[in-house]
């Protein structure tokens, strides 16, 4: 299925395999909403720098959101920032 121009949420972004996930979608020309509950370096899966947080937020194809899914209110948030930005032609 083509992703291209599509609006992607991909969780766990800031490293690892939501990482990859983030990575590819954006190569087939995805939108992607990355979510994490931190994009501070961990150190964890290859994260020493802050260097691909820096990457995703000098694209326009990326929605960065620091989001802790288990908190309704911070889902929601997430949501009401995706739509308000992408208006399915900014995005």
């Amino acid at each position: 299925m083509p992703v291209r121009d599509k609006v992607v949420a991909i969780t766990g972004a800031a490293r690892g395999m939501g990482r990859a996930y983030a990575q590819g979608f954006l190569a087939e020309g995805a939108k992607v909403v990355a979510m994490d509950r931190s994009w501070d370096p961990s150190e964890l899966s290859g994260d020493r720098d802050d260097a691909f947080r820096k990457e995703m937020e000098s694209r326009n194809d990326v929605l960065l959101a620091t989001v802790d899914i288990t908190d309704t209110e911070q889902i929601e948030a997430a949501y009401e920032d995706a739509m308000r930005s992408s208006g399915r032609s900014t995005f």
